[in-house]
């Protein structure tokens, strides 16, 4: 739970939009199926890929602006020795548990979804887990190809675990300089000085590594432990530095950060027409001005985005009620666990008759209730149980399918 040291008060507000990002998580999990399995009209794939497009811009930066606004506090409680121990437990652990548990049949629904469609024989389960195994188990470092390990959402924990590990390594080199004695309350002026510098940052990465690679998605993994898209993780090293300042900077003790909020939802509104602007009506290719258009909308679009919800939900999100106190002391599981759900559930309702958008948001609703509900009654309380029934599930579809 975030708290801020300089007025002894819970901001209950951080832990209510990680929980509010891991929804749209969901939604565009949810579309992704649908976007890449399931035949349908215009329309549909026109609001999959708005649906898509648009969360990948904001959600994960945010979550990382929130991951480095706690670890300067968390490590300071903790030392860097239990400061480590503890994300390795917390993120590493569960990032293992996944690659082996819930990955294989992740991907095997989805797989299934795809031969279903195409009328095909659905491949054998045993078959899909040893060739998964196999991927897993051929090292790769480099730019990742089809055949090769993509651990789909779990990339997240691998490359937050190495930001941490990272972090610790800076925090024990650098002396004074992050200590607690240097922290100093920034003035209005100074915040707004840094998230503009933040966005430039953010935009100058983007291009360069867009320029230079090309635009579009490209991952690139670490021995098959850690895996991220290029240009997204320059993005989120911006991010995940802008709130360790924050949090050394105490913008949310007296609420400099939102001084002079109506200018940012009038460049978050305008940001958005420009973005909608030039990502579905405007025929860009590859060229150099169109990486530095895109990159340039796209970093304005998510400074301004993060601003908003921090302001929003400052407002009127602030407070721990049964709900969403649950929802936030959840979320983190959720993240983990939604991906073989939904899998699950797009198989299940494959064979009904109905158009592939209710269908999409069928998986998003229920996967949102069942993640919740598995987290709460069955994940958090008995972690080592789950982990074991998880593990004899795989065991019996492999002896009989």
């Amino acid at each position: 739970m975030g708290t801020d040291k300089s007025t002894s008060k819970r901001l209950y507000y951080l832990d209510n939009i990680r929980s509010f990002v891991i929804f749209f998580v969901i939604l565009q999990h949810a579309a992704l199926i649908y976007a890449r399995y399931d035949g349908t009209q215009n329309i549909s794939q026109t609001i999959y890929r708005f649906i898509i497009g648009f969360t990948d811009i904001f959600m994960m930066p945010m979550l990382f602006f929130i991951a480095g606004y706690f670890a300067l506090a968390s490590i300071r409680k903790q030392g860097p020795q239990k400061f480590l121990r503890s994300k390795f437990l917390r993120i590493w652990i569960p990032w293992l548990k996944g690659l082996f548990l819930l990955l294989p049949l992740s991907v095997y629904f989805l797989d299934m979804l795809k031969q279903l469609r195409a009328g095909s024989e659905v491949m054998a389960f045993g078959d899909h887990f040893m060739n998964f195994m196999a991927i897993i188990f051929t090292p790769h470092t480099g730019f990742v190809k089809a055949g090769q390990l993509s651990p789909r959402h779990l990339w997240f924990l691998s490359v937050l675990f190495a930001f941490f590990v990272l972090f610790t390594l800076l925090y024990v080199l650098s002396g004074k300089i992050i200590s607690k004695q240097h922290d100093k309350e920034h003035s209005s002026s100074k915040i707004i000085i840094a998230l503009i510098t933040a966005g430039v940052l953010s935009a100058v990465f983007y291009f360069m590594v867009s320029f230079a690679i090309g635009w579009g998605y490209k991952p690139v993994s670490i021995f098959n432990i850690v895996y991220s898209d290029c240009a997204r993780t320059s993005s989120y090293v911006v991010y995940f530095i802008l709130g360790l300042y924050a949090f050394k900077g105490k913008w949310f003790s007296a609420g400099n950060m939102f001084h002079g909020a109506k200018y940012w939802y009038m460049a978050s509104f305008a940001s958005f027409a420009l973005y909608l602007f030039t990502d579905f009506y405007l025929e860009l290719g590859n060229s150099t001005e169109t990486i530095l258009i895109r990159s340039l909308v796209r970093a304005t679009l998510v400074l301004c985005l993060i601003v908003l919800m921090l302001d929003i939900f400052s407002k009127y999100f602030n407070t721990r009620k049964a709900i969403s106190g649950t929802m936030a002391d959840n979320s983190y599981t959720v993240y983990i666990i939604h991906y073989v759900l939904h899998g699950a559930i797009a198989v299940l309702i494959s064979f009904l008759p109905a158009p592939s958008l209710i269908k999409m948001s069928a998986v998003f609703l229920l996967t949102c209730v069942l993640s919740y509900g598995v987290s709460i009654f069955a994940v958090r309380p008995h972690p080592r149980l789950s982990a074991l029934f998880m593990a004899v599930l795989t065991g019996i579809l492999l002896i009989v399918f």
